[in-house]
């Protein structure tokens, strides 16, 4: 069986999550989120969860060949390290950017225009035009196909259409 590797990317409450477990459920690819996650984030240690668990899994998926939907990876840490001013280990993202690259991995970059509500207990969504720009400074340097996905309708069955269609594309028959 093909590998496909999913990372699905963007700013907080942008959709990431429904469309992850959704995802998961119309292609039976399984779904992963750190739960440590939001702990880094609060203590600013981003780049060691990067460092440590983001190569540790690249080389697991390599010498495996193991399916999976990540729900944020190595492009949050580029994008919200320089959104907050925060230690961003370029050489390892470089890395890790080249090792999901050789294995095909995909990047569904989630995106909204606009935001009805907006709840989150880290960021605030004046934060959310540096992440923006931090995601669209990665997206010029990766190595990975990229699907920008507009979330702003919050329809999940024309977005899991969009990215299975991609999927279709970039995946299945590459």
């Amino acid at each position: 069986m093909k590998q496909e590797i999913v990372l699905l990317e963007g700013a907080d409450n942008c959709g990431k999550s429904t469309i992850g477990h959704a995802l998961s459920a119309a292609t039976g690819i399984p779904y992963f989120k750190n739960g440590n996650e939001h702990r880094a984030f609060q203590g600013h240690q981003t780049h060691l969860l990067t460092r440590y668990a983001g190569l540790t899994m690249a080389e697991f998926l390599q010498q495996t060949r193991n399916s999976a939907i990540f729900d944020r990876s190595y492009p949050s840490e580029y994008a919200y390290g320089h959104a907050f001013n925060r230690e961003v280990e370029h050489d390892i993202i470089r890395r890790l950017d080249e090792m999901h690259a050789q294995m095909g991995a995909v990047i569904v970059y989630c995106f909204k225009r606009g935001y009805r509500h907006f709840e989150d207990d880290l960021i605030s969504l004046g934060d959310v035009a540096a992440i923006r720009q931090g995601f669209r400074q990665f997206l010029d340097m990766t190595k990975c196909r990229v699907l920008e996905l507009d979330t702003t309708s919050e329809n999940l069955e024309y977005q899991i259409g969009t990215i299975r269609s991609f999927l279709d594309r970039h995946l299945r028959i590459a």
